[in-house]
């Protein structure tokens, strides 16, 4: 119930565009109100969430499921979970958080999320479309790798999932106004304000200096898993039309 309560307090900033005056700061400016908005998510993945969360037996385990197979979703649980500590070496567990949420959090996340297929015009939901699918197959190969270096595959799979999260403003159209400032920069300032786990904060941010060595081996691995994910497009965008 406290996780329901903060993510309807944070959500009531700028509830779906509505533009909310709070604490005398108007969110209708730059690109505040855009970042306070749920990230939208694949209609299949929503659907599925809410069929599930009908059910009168929840079964956890495949929330979980479709939850980390959507980039919004995925991202809205942890900002409905956030931590109240800022410590970089708390765990990353997309698990945890659905347990923490408990099903009434689930329900008011399902309840509130937004689809890509209804907020963007079809050249549009195409590239989200991509988007997606590559964020997923690089969190398949990252969680991979993970297995192979004793690293935490569910904190890889995460990190692969949200590595190009500095590409949603520009992709959904967001009002941001941050010239000349890079992807990788981006996706820190968007894991910190939508208060990410801090340890996912700072890998999506990719500063290797500043990091630990733990997370600096996680980033590297997501790094490569990325740079897999486009080979395996190039391959099958060159290929399939030759099968198909």
């Amino acid at each position: 119930m406290l996780a329901q309560d903060k993510f309807e307090r944070a959500h009531l900033v700028v509830s779906y565009g509505q533009p909310v005056v709070e604490g005398g700061f108007d969110h209708r400016a730059g690109h505040a109100a855009s970042i306070s908005r749920p990230v939208p998510a694949m209609s299949d993945a929503a659907v599925l969430l809410q069929v599930l969360l009908s059910s009168s037996a929840v079964n956890l385990h495949s929330i979980t499921e479709v939850i980390r197979g959507d980039v919004g979703l995925t991202i809205e649980l942890l900002r409905l979970v956030s931590p109240e500590a800022d410590d970089p070496a708390e765990s990353i567990s997309l698990s945890d958080a659905v347990v923490h949420a408990g099903i009434g959090g689930l329900r008011f996340l399902a309840s509130q999320v937004e689809l890509v297929s209804a907020t963007l015009p079809g050249s549009s939901l195409r590239r989200c479309e991509q988007f997606w699918a590559h964020a997923r197959l690089t969190a398949l190969m990252a969680e991979e790798q993970a297995y192979r270096v004793d690293c935490d595959a569910e904190e890889a799979y995460i990190a692969g999932l949200l590595f190009r999260i500095g590409e949603l403003p520009a992709l959904l159209g967001w009002n941001w106004d941050f010239s000349g400032t890079g992807p990788r920069e981006i996706a820190g300032v968007l894991a910190r304000m939508w208060n990410l786990p801090p340890r996912l904060a700072e890998i999506l941010d990719g500063d290797d200096l500043q990091l630990a060595v733990s997370s600096r081996t996680l980033l590297q691995l997501v790094r490569v898993a990325d740079q897999q994910a486009w080979r395996v497009r190039g391959l099958l965008s060159k290929y399939a039309r030759k099968v198909f």
